[in-house]
């Protein structure tokens, strides 16, 4: 068998014609995203604000400095409401074909792209604020990850549902495709007949069915390695018996 003396490649890609995300047209939050922000932000910070208000009945607190307090607080609240509002306005997603793309940030910006290979798991929630708006949260897991890799907010409750449910249907028939590359592993290796080589023995790569992937390949491989050794152990052991069975014959 002639070696494969083809010399390793690693040429240089042009910059220039690398795919842009920022070319996908990117799905804004749902309309009443909003007024979660809006409620969310009332739900937080009005209790404090009273809170800073009643302090002016305080014994150790003049009525003419209860501002002092009071103005500091809203303040900061407008400001925290003013920057979700901002960051609402910056938030998108966009599915595609092999990936789904989240974005979101004011002044640091994060774009994730997650593989559809790499999705192991995909859940939906909602808190009850989010409930009442209509609103829900896509959250997509790799594997081995405790905390969601890509979360996807202010989706309506109807399209967070078929998100989910297209995603499962991905993961759902990528797995069947590795349970079929298996079980037509494992047939031919009961069928004991020979798997088809690799390679030719001028050293041609022979083409591969469309149920194997590289890890098919590479189980090929390894099974063919196992045969020979096997076969090769069996040789061994038959003229060791056959030796011992001559030596055992009485002599004329």
């Amino acid at each position: 068998m002639e070696q494969d003396t083809t010399p390793f490649s690693n040429t240089a890609l042009d910059i220039e014609h690398l795919p842009d995300y920022s070319a996908v047209d990117l799905q804004s939050v749902a309309p009443q995203f909003s007024r979660y922000v809006l409620y969310s932000t009332l739900m937080y910070w009005l209790p404090i604000l009273l809170l800073a208000l009643a302090a002016r009945w305080l014994p150790f607190i003049s009525s003419s400095y209860d501002y002092l307090l009071a103005a500091p607080v809203a303040v900061l609240a407008l400001s925290i409401y003013w920057y979700r509002l901002a960051d609402m306005r910056h938030r998108g997603w966009a599915l595609r074909e092999h990936d789904l793309i989240a974005q979101s940030g004011v002044w640091w910006r994060s774009t994730i792209t997650l593989p559809m290979a790499r999705i192991q798991h995909v859940e939906t929630s909602n808190g009850p604020l989010e409930r009442k708006l209509g609103l829900a949260r896509l959250s997509c897991y790799t594997a081995g990850g405790i905390t969601a890799d890509l979360v996807v907010i202010g989706l309506n409750v109807d399209m967070a549902d078929q998100l989910r449910e297209h995603l499962l249907e991905q993961i759902r028939q990528r797995d069947a495709q590795a349970r079929s590359a298996e079980a037509h592993q494992e047939s031919v290796s009961a069928s004991g007949a020979e798997p088809a080589s690799v390679f030719e023995p001028d050293g041609e790569p022979l083409p591969v069915d469309s149920v194997d992937d590289g890890v098919a390949v590479q189980e090929r491989i390894e099974t063919d390695q196992q045969r020979s050794q096997q076969t090769l152990f069996s040789d061994t052991e038959t003229a060791g018996a056959e030796t011992d069975s001559s030596a055992q014959k009485p002599h004329d």
